[in-house]
């Protein structure tokens, strides 16, 4: 064969970069390959970094990159999890650059075959390059050293200010120093020595190796293999002793073709899977432990969860970085008592430090449930946990507690992308996709921040995703009668003179105020006030009985969200009212998302008493109301107390086929207060019966008389070019 030189030398660059080394040593079961060359380009419908995704409403002027790429670590064994941040980004023009930036990633692996269908349009995306938005997370399957490049995007008027940051990471072969066993449940044998060519048998010679665990362990179980655990699970590190070492290092997958090997739990109260810190005995951490393509399943009904991932109470015995691979969950049938299909915890939550995740991952619950409040993912890492991918679906009994697809209990920096969360049959519904939680652990006003939620399909629950709950976060003092004198940081851990300050309290007479600092004042009864005081020069005046109402110590307020967004996602077949419950958000940005087929009203709504302490931005979402929507209620409604914050309601378009058609509602605003920009939305209200379908406080308005109090100056009445109804992301692009 003749070839150009040109191609001839391509041809033998090709042929030396594809050099074969072993992914765990010499006896490993797989190969990795590493090749500089940049694989064919995937063919996508839409690509999200090709338009620009930021705020509109911001002038960027400069952004400042100091702070680099956030990450919990840089280096690790394949397979290697990274979840990166653009948190530490500043910008010239925003005071919130993590939720007005538009943030594109590249993890620099030309290789990478991380790919998925994207569920909002079916388009087919690949993680190493496809990724938008303020977190992100890969997998790094190849050893090799990489370049993670970030670029940021904000807008300056008409043009746009534009930078990238880049940082390396390692990822190394996998260390087998602690040693490497084959198993098939079909053809193997306990008597032989654990090998590819001689695996062991059973689940209990697994359970030996895997209790007293050494470090850099790899296990691999043939495809087509069952365990049928009964009353003794795959058991990972439960015989842990203070005598062993700490763990570093668990590699368990699958090899061969076929089905994933499957672990069941026949047991009522057994999960299929126990990883547990080893008890009061086990005075070492664990972490780095990677579950890769296996599946687990319970039969008949169950009163545990299906997988329990948990530190327990043992200060000693943390975990970090435990995070499942292309794994499926099915079942229940139908559990009795309050079960997760997937529990990670720690008691309290600081045992479960940093990392943890659900890659490519099924859970399928019960498509009807009569005996149980089942949900499916519980907890996660304190700091950095993520979904990525895959599939949820379940149904709940009527009533069930905490049934929610996703419960987690994540502080800092939690991913949820390309989630499709499906639509069951059968009621009843679980109460929400993603039900965001932080208990504060100190006792004290905690934040629970960097929370994004990126290109998912909300669908077949009640509710789409929330941020805690306000009933929850002002503990029992909403009830009481006695003065409450609480004062907290409105932003920062540390209150200094000038900053602004949160005092929530009972409707009676305020003392001991320190003074010199705006107050937001929110009351349980009547509309909020700001007050002014005088210059405060100490620190100490500025926390006054914090904790303390008289009666207890647990605090007024004691967590809030923040630097929060929701985007691309879309919102379908979801029943009732609210479908997006901000509670006590302090800020959240929703943007560019689709809402059709909802049943319910609002598809924005507070639910709580903080309106006075919020800031949400919503830009570019696209909504459409059936008429055959039972409940009523403003698409995007701002809450029930005066707004003295800058709220962003722009380039919406909203369409309601209601006779009693209600598009927004901004209680208590007779004209925009604080920087709000209400501005750019175009609605269409074509069987409204009195084409007033605006609402300025509780008074409907005319868009005439919308624009009279400075709302949309630049809005319209236009009928959406979209197809109506649609069914479908792509029916209204």
């Amino acid at each position: 064969m003749n070839l150009p030189r040109f191609h001839r030398r391509q041809l033998l660059e090709m042929l030396s970069a594809l050099a074969v080394t072993p992914l765990v040593g010499a006896r490993g079961a797989f190969a990795q390959v590493r090749s500089p060359l940049a694989a064919p380009a995937l063919k996508k419908a839409e690509p999200a970094n090709s338009i620009y995704l930021g705020n509109p409403n911001i002038n960027i002027s400069s952004v400042d990159t100091t702070g680099g790429i956030s990450m919990p670590r840089t280096s690790g064994q394949v397979p290697f999890f990274v979840h990166v941040s653009a948190s530490a980004i500043t910008a010239a023009g925003t005071n919130l650059p993590w939720e007005d930036l538009m943030f594109s990633w590249n993890f620099g692996d030309a290789l990478g075959k991380e790919t998925f269908t994207r569920p909002t349009d079916g388009a087919i995306v690949n993680a190493n390059g496809d990724q938008v938005g303020p977190e992100a997370a890969y997998v790094y399957r190849l050893a090799g050293t990489y370049t993670i490049t970030l670029t940021i995007t904000g807008k300056n008027g008409n043009a746009f200010t534009t930078t990238t940051v880049k940082t390396t990471v390692k990822a190394s072969a996998f260390d087998v120093s602690g040693g490497e066993y084959w198993f098939d449940s079909i053809g193997g044998n306990d008597a032989n020595p654990g090998t590819l060519i001689s695996p062991k048998k059973t689940l209990s010679a697994m359970n030996a190796l895997i209790t007293h665990l050494r470090p850099n362990t790899a296990i691999h179980v043939k495809r087509g293999s069952t365990y049928n655990g009964g009353t003794a699970p795959l058991n990972i590190f439960n015989g842990q002793t203070v005598s062993d070492s700490s763990v570093a290092g668990l590699r368990i997958d699958a090899y061969g073709s076929g089905a994933n090997p499957t672990f069941v739990s026949t047991t009522a109260g057994q999960p299929a899977l126990v990883m547990v810190n080893g008890g009061s005995s086990s005075g070492k951490s664990k972490s780095d432990v990677v579950l890769s393509n296996l599946s687990f399943s319970t039969a008949g009904l169950q009163t545990g969860n299906q997988i329990l991932i948990s530190c327990g109470s043992n200060p000693r015995a943390q975990f970090s970085h435990v995070y499942l691979d292309n794994c499926d969950v099915s079942g229940p049938n139908d559990s009795a008592g309050t079960v997760f299909q997937i529990a990670m915890d720690g008691t309290p939550a600081a045992l479960f430090a940093n990392g943890s995740g659900l890659w490519n991952c099924t859970l399928s619950g019960p498509a009807s449930a009569a005996n149980g409040s089942n949900s499916g993912f519980y907890g996660g890492a304190r700091r950095w946990g993520f979904v990525v991918g895959g599939s949820i679906s379940g149904a709940t009994k009527v009533g069930g507690l905490e049934c929610h697809h996703i419960y987690p209990e994540i502080q800092e920096h939690s991913l949820y992308k390309w989630i499709n969360f499906s639509v069951v049959a059968a009621n009843p519904r679980r109460s929400y996709c993603i039900n965001t939680n932080w208990n504060s652990v100190s006792g004290g006003l905690e934040y629970c921040q960097w929370v994004c939620m990126s290109e998912c399909n909300f669908s077949g629950t009640q509710r789409a995703h929330d941020a805690g709950q306000s009933s929850a976060a002002f503990g029992t003092f909403l009830n009481g009668s006695t003065d409450i004198t609480i004062s907290v940081p409105f932003q920062n851990s540390q209150p200094t003179p000038g900053m602004q300050l949160l005092l929530a309290y009972t409707p009676k007479a305020i003392s001991a105020l320190p003074t010199g600092v705006p107050y937001y004042i929110a009351s349980v009864s009547g509309a909020p006030t700001v007050k002014s005081l005088q210059v405060s020069t100490t620190l100490a005046a500025l926390s006054i009985a914090a904790g303390s109402n008289g009666a207890g110590s647990t605090p007024i307020l004691s967590t809030l969200f923040k630097n929060f967004v929701a985007e691309r996602c879309a919102y379908n077949n979801l029943a009732a009212d609210a479908l997006i419950a901000p509670d006590v958000a302090q800020t959240m940005t929703v943007r560019d998302a689709r809402v059709w087929a909802c049943n319910g009203g609002r598809w924005f709504g507070m639910n709580g008493q903080l309106s006075n302490l919020n800031q949400y931005k919503l830009y570019r979402n696209k909504i459409y109301v059936a008429s055959t929507a039972s409940a009523s209620g403003a698409q995007i409604d701002m809450g029930y107390n005066g707004l003295f914050l800058a709220q962003q309601i722009t380039d919406n378009i909203i369409q309601s086929s209601q006779s009693n058609a209600q598009l927004v509602a901004l209680p208590f605003m007779s004209l925009p207060v604080g920087g709000s920009i209400v501005d750019r939305n175009t609605y269409y209200g074509p069987s409204d019966s009195d084409a007033k379908f605006l609402f300025d406080g509780s008074t409907a308005k005319s868009f005439a008389q919308w624009q009279a109090r400075l709302f949309d100056m630049n809005g319209a009445i236009a009928r959406p070019s979209w197809i109506t109804p649609p069914t479908r992301w792509s029916d209204m692009n």
